[in-house]
């Protein structure tokens, strides 16, 4: 593996000795800073392995030195669970004026980083930015291209832990890391230091907790956004009289109360939160979907009961949040400011409705829009979600549109990728799936359960294709589900931000969705 030195730029907000001493990091990417000194030209850090012997002496193993004009500097170094020491030889000039150090820390242990139990399979690899990394939420780690794993999410004491289900494990534009788990929704810092949990004190769902799910995102404000649900009772009593019978419903779903039939179903909030935790923001899915269209009919003759929101994406130039509906094929667009719905695309379930689009993609995830002002997302084609048999291909794929500007007008689908790469993994996933339009307009996509991530240019050319893969002691290595979604570092001043820890004020230049701003 190849070492990578990078002199930083940046000056971190509070100079101090990182990583502190005996520290133990979840990482190898290190980022290693001292206190900037006056009159000193040049920093070199120096870097060892500690390795104990047989005999109980300690030998030290040169990894790197290198010589930079700034206090701080980004290493790797080349293994986990191992323990190294670092110093810092100051120079005015040509002249060694001080040392300081050795400052000792050790590397940690997951099972994730364990390469004889996971591996990030690299089938192609024609990225000319060596500086890209890749978050995978299935094991919780950061990779580089090449497919080394950098840094992992370690367990913490009552919050989560190895077994936890991570989601959308992602960096935020003041420096930080965001993701779900099954029971909440975590800030952290790279040293995996919780800076904010959301509250979940039930307030938007009427219930003791939110139930968080799929999407957090920090925004570019400071604030928090995040999915939840809320139970609501429905009058079916038509519809059961019709003997059309719901559908993923235990008998304790319905409730008989003056001669009506009721459901709880299952309605998805977006809840937005200041960082005090306190709600300033909210949307609920149950003012907007009628029963006509929520209860629409399966093929198999029976009801949905949740419409299954699984992406929120924020666009600050219109204002505007779109949410994807997995389970009735259907993206909404909503005014921030008036909460108005301005438009809704995919399938239609009663004349009325004004829907765009219909048949254009089913059981879909992550929509957003791309710096040109279109919208994309993943087209997961899902049978479960279509209302025939002929109006999927089961073949996934990555869908760019065009949306109409006035009523008269219809969504216009620009570019399509469809996943069937090669015979290495599945080229469809019934569930999970994401893409992420990147800095220069390629695509990173997750394939989830079909085990592959990949990144395809405009031109349709796969630039890298990459196989998550697990070692099953019955079976060998086999692909292993690629995780809700994944996330990208495009850049090493993005790397350089996260591991010093520089807040979004102390920056010129800040990225936020991969779009840059200035």
């Amino acid at each position: 593996m190849t070492l990578l030195i990078v002199a930083s730029n940046y000056i971190a907000a509070h100079a101090q000795v990182q990583p502190a001493n005996r520290s133990v990091l979840n990482y190898r990417l290190v980022g290693f800073s001292v206190p900037e000194k006056e009159g000193v030209t040049g920093y070199e850090f120096e870097v060892t392995e500690m390795i104990i012997t047989d005999t109980g002496t300690t030998v030290y193993k040169p990894i790197f030195k290198k010589k930079s004009a700034a206090h701080q500097m980004v290493g790797i170094v080349p293994e986990f669970g191992k323990t190294y020491s670092w110093s810092v030889n100051y120079y005015i000039n040509s002249t060694v004026s001080a040392t300081e150090g050795p400052w000792m820390f050790l590397t940690g242990k997951s099972p994730f980083v364990d390469t004889t139990k996971y591996k990030l399979k690299i089938i192609d690899n024609k990225v000319e930015n060596k500086d890209m990394l890749v978050f995978i939420d299935a094991s919780r780690t950061l990779y580089d291209l090449n497919g080394n794993a950098l840094w992992f999410l370690p367990d913490i004491e009552n919050e989560f832990n190895e077994h936890s289900s991570i989601r959308d494990l992602k960096t935020t534009p003041f420096n930080t890391i965001t993701f779900l788990t099954e029971r909440n929704a975590y800030e952290i810092d790279y040293n995996a230091n919780i800076i904010w949990k959301a509250p979940d004190n039930g307030l938007v769902s009427g219930d003791s907790t939110e139930r968080y799910h799929h999407e957090f995102t920090r925004l570019d404000n400071g604030n928090y956004i995040v999915a939840g649900t809320k139970t609501v009772l429905r009058d079916v009593t038509k519809i059961i009289e019709d003997g059309i019978k719901p559908g993923r419903l235990a008998n304790d779903d319905i409730t008989k109360k003056n001669g009506k039939t009721f459901i709880k179903t299952l309605y998805d909030t977006v809840i937005e939160y200041d960082t005090s935790g306190k709600t300033v923001w909210q949307w609920v899915s149950d003012n907007y979907f009628s029963d006509d269209a929520f209860f629409n009919p399966l093929k198999n003759g029976t009801q949905r009961t949740h419409a299954h929101m699984n992406s929120i994406y924020y666009d600050s130039d219109q204002n505007a949040i779109y949410l994807s509906f997995r389970n009735i094929n259907r993206v909404v667009k909503i005014n921030y400011a008036t909460k108005e719905v301005l438009a809704a695309y995919g399938e239609p379930y009663h004349a009325n409705e004004q829907i765009y689009g219909s048949g254009l993609f089913y059981g879909q995830h992550a929509c957003k829009t791309n710096r040109e002002g279109n919208m994309y997302l993943f087209n997961n084609n899902n049978p479960g979600s279509a209302t025939s048999d002929t109006d999927y291909t089961k073949i996934s794929s990555i869908v760019l549109f065009k949306e109409p500007v006035n009523k008269t007008d219809t969504i216009t689908k620009l570019w399509e990728f469809t996943c069937d790469i090669d015979s290495l993994a599945p080229s469809f996933t019934p569930g999970g799936g994401g893409v992420i339009e990147l800095l220069n307009s390629n695509y990173l996509v997750c394939m989830a359960s079909a085990a592959r991530n990949f990144i395809v240019d405009k031109n349709k050319k796969i630039q890298w294709n990459a196989i998550l893969m697990n070692n099953n002691i019955e079976n060998g290595w086999e692909n292993y589900f690629a995780g809700y979604r994944s996330s990208i570092i495009e850049t090493m001043k993005q790397t350089e931000q996260l591991l010093f820890n520089v807040s979004i004020q102390d920056t010129n230049e800040r990225v936020r969705d991969n779009k840059t701003y200035k």
